[in-house]
């Protein structure tokens, strides 16, 4: 998610406000996102194991890669969801460079995964597609500068009660996934359940598995106060732009003739 605002000032000035993924804007207004407030939460024992099997560089590009392919998978099952069909050669945006890239094996396999979880699921409940990748806004509570805003990745009504279900290609379900969810159910006027799907899942043969997850907002809450506490005068990049750009090139001087 990376937008740019662009407002004229009087003196003919134009001012850009970028967003990236730590930040969503509505009507003027600049919310952080869930997810940078969550890296504020402690890491958990299984996130610090990842760091000290893979150290800290080895681990920061395997997140890196991790995203571009959880990204991926992610536009291929809200594709699925829009009754469209996926094939290898669909392409599907990768978020770091921007370009249309087929599904690796990998990346196809979890969309299969998710697809054989839907059959399933939708024959054992009754099923409501609600919605995919719907943004929840917060508005900051009184006394506040700011919400917070995320998107959900798929809400449904199951046997008439309204769920959010998270989609995560990892293997482990950390403690930022849960506070998270824990917020975008609180999001809800209705506070649906939660639940994640780990599609590619490689811990047992369904190659997938659901998980309901408790809801932990008091522990986003925390972390959104130390998220406030290392993010005083937190806002969007803003930086102020000449509206033309030119240059004045001398001219070399010319020998008068004989």
């Amino acid at each position: 998610m990376k937008i740019e605002i662009k407002k004229t000032k009087e003196d003919g000035i134009i001012q850009i406000t970028t967003l990236d993924e730590r930040w969503y804007e509505k009507d003027g207004k600049f919310n952080p996102s869930i997810t940078w407030i969550g890296h504020y939460s402690p890491m958990g024992i299984g996130l610090l194991r990842y760091y000290a099997e893979h150290g800290m560089d080895e681990a920061e590009l395997l997140k890196k890669e991790a995203g571009e392919k959880g990204s991926k998978v992610h536009h291929a099952i809200e594709a699925l969801l829009a009754s469209q069909s996926v094939t290898l050669d669909t392409g599907f945006k990768n978020p770091e460079t921007g370009d249309y890239e087929e599904l690796t094996p990998e990346e196809y396999f979890c969309v299969m995964t998710f697809a054989d979880f839907w059959a399933t699921y939708t024959k054992e409940h009754k099923v409501q597609l609600v919605d995919t990748e719907r943004v929840a806004w917060v508005d900051p509570m009184p006394g506040e500068t700011y919400g917070y805003t995320g998107t959900r990745d798929i809400k449904v009504i199951e046997d008439g009660k309204p769920k959010i279900l998270d989609i995560k290609t990892s293997k482990d379900i950390y403690l930022s996934h849960e506070l998270q969810l824990s917020a975008l159910k609180h999001a809800e006027p209705e506070l649906p359940d939660i639940a994640i799907i780990q599609v590619g899942y490689k811990r047992n043969k369904a190659g997938r598995k659901l998980t309901p997850i408790e809801d932990k907002f008091p522990l986003f809450q925390a972390a959104m106060k130390f998220w406030a506490d290392a993010n005083p005068e937190a806002k969007p990049k803003q930086k102020d732009y000449p509206p033309e750009i030119k240059l004045v090139i001398p001219k070399a001087e010319t020998k008068p003739e004989e």
